[in-house]
């Protein structure tokens, strides 16, 4: 009776320990969803006074919904573990209760329930390791394809970048790739850009391909031979373009004199 007792004390402990665990994570996934809503309300409020553009703030309001999709999945988990476990506890709790002579089939009897209650906190943990979702990198949700209770989609769940710094790929010809060092200065332009931005060239790409972006200028060559640059922009630079992923741009690499 005392190692039954010391059992159902064990998956008490370890209820609690779930429960904690759990609460933990919500208390932090609440201050993310806190924060995301702060920053889109503040957004909001230089959006209606016309200082950012609408694609700022439906980034804000992105990543504030899904903040809020985060939480919701956590209460969830928390709910689905813990009402089972009480159950299975209380079961074998009672089943002691009602032992009054210590016999070897109620023994038998109380230590399969005990098992059987072991057994599902095992699931319970394993189930939420594997409903877990974790980013292999650091970076921002750039788009939702699957909300929380939703079958995931054939994009997969979200689409993440790393936007700070922002990256350009440039298409350098072949015939001018020559020309090309890393650490070279560089001037990006384009649609949607306030001025001027500034980079450095930090790789140079191993393979010619097929040019994939174009000018729509009539008899412009669409089949030139390309190889793939990429220029990292400054951080002040990074910040302004943040939201602007995928972007298509101009860039002009400033030639080295010794390459003159």
């Amino acid at each position: 009776m005392a190692a039954q007792e010391a059992e159902i004390t064990h998956l008490e402990e370890e209820l609690q320990g779930e429960i904690a665990s759990q609460t933990a994570i919500i208390a932090r996934r609440q201050s993310e969803v806190n924060v995301a809503q702060a920053d889109y309300n503040r957004y909001l409020i230089l959006y209606r006074e016309g200082a950012i553009a609408a694609s700022n703030l439906d980034q804000r309001r992105l990543t504030l919904e899904t903040a809020q999709a985060q939480l919701n999945e956590v209460k969830s988990n928390r709910n689905r573990t813990a009402g089972p476990l009480r159950a299975q506890i209380n079961r074998a709790r009672a089943t002691l209760n009602q032992i009054v002579e210590v016999r070897p089939e109620d023994v038998r009897v109380a230590q399969t329930e005990i098992n059987q209650a072991i057994a599902a906190v095992k699931r319970a943990e394993a189930e939420l390791k594997e409903a877990s979702i974790r980013a292999p990198i650091t970076g921002q949700v750039l788009e939702v394809y699957t909300q929380s209770g939703e079958a995931i989609a054939d994009e997969g769940i979200v689409d993440l970048g790393k936007t700070d710094p922002m990256e350009v790929v440039a298409e350098i010809y072949q015939s001018d790739i020559g020309k090309i060092r890393s650490g070279q200065s560089a001037i990006v332009t384009g649609e949607g850009i306030s001025g001027e931005l500034r980079g450095t060239v930090r790789q140079l790409g191993l393979q010619v391909s097929q040019q994939k972006v174009f000018s729509n200028q009539p008899g412009q060559n669409l089949d030139r031979r390309v190889v793939e640059v990429r220029i990292r922009l400054n951080s002040k630079d990074s910040q302004q373009v943040a939201s602007l992923t995928n972007l298509q741009v101009q860039v002009a690499i400033q030639p080295e004199m010794s390459l003159k």
